[in-house]
């Protein structure tokens, strides 16, 4: 006694849900699922080299890591904020 309507097969589909995709469709898929997240992970690269390039670091000679990157910018902008209060104070 389900109150919701039937459904209709989609349109054009010729394999059922229980036959598996073939092994060339499925390191295709793969194949694409990598390309993708390289993509996003160069890009994540490329705006962590950005926010690199903007926050000053303190004369290391070494490349920031991600994680002390944001502990930089972090820093970095509570201090800007705090510049502003105090400029916005002598007023």
């Amino acid at each position: 006694m389900s109150t919701t309507p039937p459904v209709s097969p989609r349109k054009g589909r010729r394999r059922s849900r229980d036959v598996p995709p073939s092994p060339t469709v499925l390191k295709r898929r793969r194949l694409a699922a990598n390309a993708r997240e390289r993509r996003r992970m160069n890009g994540l690269n490329d705006a962590f080299d950005k926010l690199r390039e903007v926050v000053p670091n303190l004369g290391t000679d070494h490349k920031l890591s991600k994680f002390e990157t944001l502990q930089m910018a972090q820093s970095y902008i509570a201090a800007l904020c705090d510049l502003l209060q105090r400029h916005d104070g002598k007023r």
